[in-house]
């Protein structure tokens, strides 16, 4: 066994508390795949990523929560549901991802051609979910078929006793930060956002505590979503222009967005769109700590990066607004050690105190949060099961005022799933039909 990780703490603490009840990852197929041959295909892939089938151990109060192999067997019916609503605040409402008391900590919901894989976020990261889905096609593709329903017989090897990111070293600098972080994150930062007046991007109309809770004061899934699509013919296009411009495609879609946004002046106060773009950290766990890409393909490896831009005076053009984030954005790349040092700091604060903190905020930190997984294609075109189409769901978020969570496939293009406050959807949405 080994304990939680500074960041698995904070999203356990964060789905244990109830903020936050896991993410979907859907794909449609052009037929659906029956249960025996997708139990035997969620088997081997639990074969390859053993982290499928572990859960989170609470100890005692002063010591952080342990890792441990799911200790009972596990079959069809314990990983796959059947349902008549797939549809995502349904899900993220009516459901929860529990990863304690030999239960999986993710299941696979099947709407006749359509899978979609929930999971917690404390053991999984977007790319997890990409990760599973595409071994889970891959495997149904060559034939497998289950003769007992089995999908786990309670052998799951413990995991390595350390979070790859506990394996670097903390510099001089780390630990100097580690002194001040508490203090600071708990108390001179919460006051200093109360005390100055906010120059970040916002709507006056909207608040944050009305859209997180209901009238019993629990949280609501609620959210409005838009969906964009770019076929596969546009995105070819797109993708060209990107390269001739020396931009990626995220930094293209964020440039998109905010260009949308700051044509809402009429409804918003301040200048400053405050951007977030999760970063996956497991090239830099590769390059650095050797790592086997299959080792650290499921699990949670993400840090933040950042970018600002500054509506009253940047330049709006599509592509000079994308160049001045891809700027930033690199920025925020080149020292990932010190990325991942940022997120060890939450070992040094009271993660419940701090979670309590940010969701009894009445603003969002940023403007919004742009999750993109790339390309998945685990299928060709002779396979029995074809990937026609691919979306990205998340639940509501105290952090960001709209959240874009997007992915492609060689079929279906480009979809990036907006969800924003039902509130805001009078201003929003004629806003992203003219993406």
């Amino acid at each position: 066994m080994r304990l939680l990780s500074a960041l698995e703490n904070f999203f356990w603490q964060r789905s244990k508390n109830d903020y936050h009840p896991g993410f979907i990852v859907s794909v449609l197929l052009n037929k659906p795949i029956p249960d025996d041959v997708l139990a035997e295909a969620i088997r081997l892939t639990g074969e390859d990523f053993p982290v499928l089938f572990q859960q989170i151990e609470e100890t005692n109060s002063d010591s952080l929560p342990v890792i441990v192999p799911i200790r009972k067997t596990l079959v069809t019916e314990d990983v796959i549901r059947h349902v008549d609503d797939d549809e995502c605040n349904h899900l993220f409402q009516n459901y929860k991802m529990k990863a304690t008391d030999d239960q999986c900590s993710w299941v696979v919901f099947v709407k006749e051609n359509r899978l979609s894989l929930m999971a917690d976020h404390t053991l999984f990261d977007g790319m997890s979910s990409y990760n599973v889905l595409n071994s889970i096609i891959k495997y149904a593709n060559k034939g497998v078929r289950s003769t007992n329903g089995l999908i786990y017989n309670a052998n799951a090897p413990l995991l390595p006793p350390q979070h790859p990111y506990d394996e670097l070293e903390t510099n001089m600098m780390g630990n100097i930060k580690a002194k001040i972080a508490p203090f600071w994150i708990q108390y001179v930062s919460p006051l200093v956002s109360k005390v100055l007046p906010t120059q970040n991007f916002n709507f006056p109309e909207f608040d944050l505590q009305k859209h997180l809770y209901d009238e019993a004061g629990k949280l609501k899934q609620d959210n409005c979503y838009y969906s964009w699509n770019i076929p596969p013919k546009d995105l070819k296009t797109v993708l060209q222009s990107c390269r001739d411009h020396n931009v990626t495609l995220s930094v293209w879609i964020c440039a998109r967005v905010t260009e949308q946004l700051s044509k809402a002046s009429d409804s918003t106060a301040g200048n400053l769109i405050n951007i977030q773009i999760p970063m996956n950290m497991r090239p830099y766990l590769m390059r650095v700590l050797h790592k086997n890409s299959n080792s650290i393909a499921v699990g949670n490896y993400v840090s933040v990066s950042a970018c600002t831009v500054d509506i009253s005076k940047d330049e709006l053009e599509q592509w000079s607004l994308a160049q001045n984030i891809q700027e930033q954005l690199e920025k925020s790349k080149s020292d990932p050690a010190a990325a991942i040092e940022y997120i060890k700091l939450l070992k040094q604060v009271n993660v419940a105190k701090f979670l309590k903190s940010k969701y009894a905020a009445t603003i969002p930190e940023t403007a919004f949060e742009l999750s993109n997984l790339g390309v998945l294609d685990p299928s060709s075109a002779n396979d029995e099961y074809q990937l026609l189409n691919a979306q990205f769901h998340q639940p509501k978020f105290v952090s960001s005022i709209l959240c874009c969570s997007s992915i492609s496939t060689r079929l279906g293009g480009l979809t990036v799933n907006i969800s924003y406050p039902p509130t805001l959807d009078k201003v929003l949405r004629p806003l992203f039909e003219d993406l």
